[in-house]
C-alpha cells in the first residue's frame, strides 16, 4: 500500500534533493548484527565522490579498544554461515556497533549467488550508529556484479547499489600505490549530533513544520591510513526506508526533507509505503547527509487541487 507524495516546493522547502551536505556522526549502543543475501537488480551508475583532508585527532579517533569481536552470519537462500565480525567501541561518550565483513567469505558467497545478490546488515537493537565495514576490494566485487549493500537498523534501511560507491574514483583519489583491499569503506547510518538536531528542529520551529521522526544521519567514508574520501553524491536515486512512529496518522506526512549545509531543508521525493503491517517513508536521495520526515498543517499552493492534494 503506496501513499504517493506530490514533489514540490513551498514554505521554504527546496526541490533540489542534491543540495545536501554531510554533517558528523553521533553513536550509541546497540545489540547483535546479521549479514543477508537476497536478490535485486542494481544501478551501475557512477557517482561523484569529494576528497576530505585528514583530519587531526578527533572524536572517531579517540576511540576506546573495541570489545572481542562477535561472528555474525551471512544467509544466502536460507543457508546460514559466519561472514564478518561484529564488535562495539567507544567513540568520546557514544558507543558504536561495526559489522566488518570478511572479504573471502563475502566472495566466495557472491560467486555462489551470481549478479544481484543483496548483502543486508540487519541490527534491531535501539543502537544509534550501525557501521557496515567492508574492504575496497569487497565494494569492487560487488560491484562487479551489481550487487547490493543493505544496512537495516530496524527503524531504518538504506539500500544502496555497490556501484554508487564508485571505489575506482575512491581508490584514485586515497593514492595508486594503495590496493583496494587497504581500503576501509564505512556505511553508517546515525543519530546525528547535538547541536545538528538542535539546527534541525530550529529550521522546524521557525517553518512551523512538525517532525514526525527524529532526524537520521547518512554517511560513506573510504579510509586508507589517514587518507580519506567522503562520498557524499550519487548519479543515481539511493533508497532509505525510515518508519513512521505507531500512532502517527501516514496522511499527516507531509514529506522527508534533507538539512543544507546552510541550516536549510530540501524536499525529497517521498512515498508512504505500509510493509508487514507497519507504515515506512520511503526516501530516494541523491545525497547523503541528515534526513527528518516531517508534517506541515499548511495547504501548499503548487499541490491544492491536486490529486495528491489527499496524500500530502
Amino acid at each position: 500500500m503506496d501513499i504517493v507524495l506530490a514533489d514540490f516546493a513551498a514554505n521554504g522547502i527546496t526541490t533540489n534533493p542534491a543540495n545536501g551536505t554531510v554533517l558528523s556522526a553521533a553513536a550509541h549502543d546497540g545489540q547483535p548484527v546479521e549479514l543477508i543475501y537476497n536478490s535485486h537488480t542494481a544501478s551501475t551508475d557512477n557517482l561523484t565522490v569529494n576528497a576530505v583532508t585528514p583530519d587531526p585527532p578527533s572524536s572517531r579517533s579517540k576511540s576506546s579498544k573495541p570489545a572481542a569481536g562477535t561472528g555474525v552470519e551471512i544467509l544466502i537462500n536460507g543457508k546460514a554461515e559466519t561472514a564478518a565480525t561484529a564488535t562495539t567501541a567507544r567513540e568520546g561518550d557514544k558507543t558504536v556497533i561495526s559489522v566488518v565483513a570478511d572479504d573471502k567469505k563475502v566472495a566466495e558467497k557472491l560467486e555462489q549467488e551470481g549478479s544481484n545478490a543483496i548483502v543486508t546488515i540487519l541490527a534491531t537493537s535501539g543502537a544509534d550508529v550501525i557501521d557496515g565495514v567492508l574492504s575496497g576490494q569487497t565494494v569492487k566485487d560487488m560491484a562487479g556484479k551489481d550487487a547490493v549493500l543493505e544496512i537495516r537498523t530496524g527503524q531504518v534501511t538504506n539500500t544502496l547499489p555497490a556501484a554508487q560507491i564508485n571505489i575506482d574514483a575512491v581508490a584514485e583519489q586515497i593514492g595508486k600505490d594503495v590496493k583496494l583491499k587497504d581500503i576501509t569503506v564505512s556505511i553508517r547510518i546515525a543519530k546525528p549530533a547535538e547541536d545538528i538536531v538542535a539546527i534541525v528542529e530550529d529550521t522546524a520551529d521557525k517553518n512551523n513544520y512538525q517532525l514526525v521522526v527524529s532526524p537520521i544521519e547518512f554517511e560513506i567514508t573510504c579510509s586508507s591510513g589517514n587518507r580519506i574520501v567522503e562520498v557524499s553524491r550519487f548519479n543515481a536515486y539511493v533508497e532509505r526506508l525510515i518508519a513512521i512512529p505507531e500512532g502517527v496518522d501516514p496522511s499527516r506526512i507531509t514529506t522527508a526533507v534533507v538539512l543544507n549545509a546552510d541550516g536549510s531543508f530540501s524536499h525529497v521525493p517521498t512515498v508512504i509505503t505500509m510493509i508487514d503491517g507497519k507504515y515506512y517513508a520511503r526516501i530516494n536521495s541523491l545525497t547523503n547527509s541528515v534526513y527528518a520526515v516531517i508534517h506541515s498543517p499548511k495547504t501548499f499552493q503548487d499541490t491544492a487541487g491536486h490529486w495528491a492534494e489527499q496524500g500530502i
